[in-house]
């Protein structure tokens, strides 16, 4: 589509990071919006926020580096964090970890932070994968349907298919992440215990990500069978959630909301 938004003299300005400005603005102003209308602590949400998005931004990095380190070893001085080369999953688990770490060091109820947070996590990625769209990354295979997309040469999806219409595996991304965002806020506020809007996510996505896998144009070899490794990660987290969904659901375990403003 449009890599490269404008450019000013020698600068490019890459529509993937804008976009990636854009959805961690919005979704950081509707959370701190919700918290000041609960009561709770916009200062330590904030902190949270810039912990996660940090170390989101490394992890997803980090990952593109790993499954793509043939690249970069050739060219070790390209890694540019505003046009794109990001693996979802790296920056979403570590940054899970490092706000785990960061709530058991500052005395957090964990799991009441991920309940508030994840819905605007889903946000921030549905508009995310707009720009992962507009970069040509993230794209489907090639298709007849009507709806096809047909992304510019130097794009990721163009270098590999050319002017071949690809299935727009990135708005199939964007519309679902948007339906489970509004999910996500009607259910948690009806909330039966603890945790229960972040389990919900772990079923979800993943399992909309196992199904979208087939359609990914930039899928790595099959693992298992013809099921990819994240495929096979997504079965795996689904599994467990579900467990720990039935579990807690059973114990009804209560809501902590210390979190709230001194």
């Amino acid at each position: 589509m449009h890599p490269i938004l404008f450019r000013i003299g020698s600068l490019e300005v890459y529509s993937y990071g804008v976009l990636l400005v854009i959805a961690f603005y919005i979704s950081l102003y509707f959370l701190t919006t919700e918290a000041k209308r609960k009561k709770i602590d916009t200062q330590t949400i904030l902190d949270i926020a810039l912990v996660a998005i940090i170390s989101g931004i490394l992890g997803g990095k980090l990952a593109y580096i790993i499954l793509n380190l043939q690249l970069y070893i050739q060219e070790p001085f390209d890694i540019n964090l505003w046009r794109g080369g990001f693996i979802f999953n790296g920056g979403f688990f570590l940054s899970i970890l490092t706000v785990f770490i960061y709530a058991k060091k500052k005395k957090l109820p964990f799991l009441f932070i991920i309940d508030l947070f994840i819905p605007y996590a889903a946000l921030g990625e549905a508009i995310g994968r707009i720009g992962c769209f507009l970069n040509g990354c993230c794209y489907g295979k090639p298709t007849k349907l009507p709806w096809g997309q047909v992304f510019t040469l130097d794009s990721p999806a163009g270098f590999r298919y050319g002017a071949l219409p690809l299935q727009p595996t990135q708005l199939y991304s964007s519309f679902f992440l948007f339906i489970l965002f509004l999910i996500l806020k009607e259910t948690r506020d009806h909330q039966k215990f603890t945790g229960q809007t972040f389990l919900l996510y772990l079923i979800f996505y993943p399992t909309f990500r196992f199904f979208l896998d087939f359609l990914r144009g930039d899928r790595l070899g099959p693992f298992f069978y013809n099921l990819t490794l994240f495929q096979i990660i997504c079965i795996g987290i689904v599994m467990i959630a579900l467990a720990i969904f039935t579990f807690k659901k059973r114990n009804n375990h209560s809501i902590p909301t210390n979190l709230t403003n001194r």
